[in-house]
């Protein structure tokens, strides 16, 4: 079972999917911004779930274990281990709000199917997941 060794760590927990609508975002308002004064400096940091990774931990696992059809079994330390790590690491642009079609369930739901796809089990998605049958095939 795996175990999480600084479960009280509060990171940044964003989407793939979303985190990369956020990039493609501020490619968009760099590239617009072609006019600034010459040494500008453009920065992006995407924000999505700033909690504790016990916290994260536990989401993610409510949310997949379902969708793969499989437990989803974890621990968390009882003696957090010596980290040089911050406590906190989060970036300060809540992203959610500057994309309000995005669909974390969906995500998540096609998230499982590529682990089913890549690791095995594809069929069992099907019942549970809103995907089309393209999406089981692999390429």
């Amino acid at each position: 079972m795996p175990t999480l060794k600084a479960p009280q760590l509060i990171r940044d927990h964003i989407h793939v999917d979303l985190l990369a609508r956020a990039y493609a975002r501020f490619v968009r308002e760099v590239h617009m911004a072609r006019a600034a004064p010459e040494g500008s400096a453009f920065r992006s940091g995407p924000s999505g779930h700033v909690e504790a990774v016990a916290s994260f931990t536990a989401r993610f696992a409510r949310a997949m274990g379902p969708l793969l059809g499989v437990p989803t079994r974890w621990s968390a330390a009882c003696v957090s281990a010596a980290t040089s790590e911050p406590l906190v690491r989060c970036n300060g642009e809540p992203t959610r709000h500057l994309h309000p079609d995005f669909d974390e369930a969906r995500a998540n739901e096609e998230l499982a199917a590529w682990y089913l796809q890549r690791f095995g089990g594809g069929t069992r998605l099907r019942g549970v997941a809103r995907l089309p049958e393209q999406a089981f095939e692999l390429a």
